[in-house]
């Protein structure tokens, strides 16, 4: 396994079972969708319009060479430029083909395997288990560290944990004794309240936020 995973790549990973593959937390496509955005905003492909900024345009729809953004890009570039995040999360989080292109992507990078097994004699069911255990480890030594430590919080990390705190995922991972005594702490780092401040940064968390509210409107609608 070679190279950095990816925001949406890392929330995959945060969000399946080590052993048997399957899902953990709720809601994983929207919280992949705004993932992706994301990934796509530092990269340069999606920036804010609007004043204030309200929209999203796509910069550059030319594929990168990540099989799950640029099938992003596409979907994105159908929808057409200038809609409100809120609308791509949901394009984006409601086209189930796009999770198995990331669950393919990391099998490729040997980070899971693809277990095939029969369901009720007719059905086929896939599932991804963990293969190389240690970019997981790696990503959680890292979240441990900013989410228990004192340092300093960058974007990346930021997002990561934002989206796994709001679909439940962190406390499938991480220690939940540990997550109630750094709550304060972690809620903060999921709203930005920690990121340096700068226009560039303040775009990143106005972005972040959207991206938030709507991975956890699933769950509000059923609440209520």
């Amino acid at each position: 396994m070679a190279g950095e995973l990816s925001i949406a790549e890392s929330i995959l990973l945060l969000a399946l079972h080590d052993a048997t593959g399957e899902r953990k937390g709720n809601f994983l496509e929207y919280a992949l969708a705004g993932a992706a955005l994301t990934d796509l905003l530092l990269a340069g492909r999606l920036r804010e319009a609007g004043d204030p900024p309200k929209r999203l345009e796509l910069v550059d729809a030319t594929p990168m060479g990540d099989p799950y953004i640029d099938a992003c890009l596409e979907v994105l570039a159908a929808k057409g430029s200038g809609k409100k995040a809120e609308s791509y999360v949901e394009t984006l989080g409601n086209k189930s083909s796009l999770l198995r292109i990331l669950l393919e992507q990391l099998a490729r990078r040997g980070i899971v395997s693809m277990k095939t097994k029969k369901v009720f004699f007719f059905f086929t069911k896939t599932t991804y288990p963990e293969a190389d255990p240690s970019a997981e480890r790696a990503l959680k030594a890292r979240l441990e560290h900013v989410m228990f430590g004192d340092g300093e919080v960058d974007i990346r990390d930021s997002v990561i944990i934002a989206l796994a705190h709001h679909t439940g995922i962190l406390k499938e991972n991480f220690d939940r004794d540990k997550l109630k005594t750094h709550k304060k702490r972690i809620e903060d780092i999921a709203k930005g309240e920690l990121l340096p401040q700068s226009a560039a940064i303040e775009t990143i968390k106005a972005m972040q936020a959207a991206l938030v509210l709507v991975a956890i409107m699933p769950a509000i609608a059923v609440t209520t």
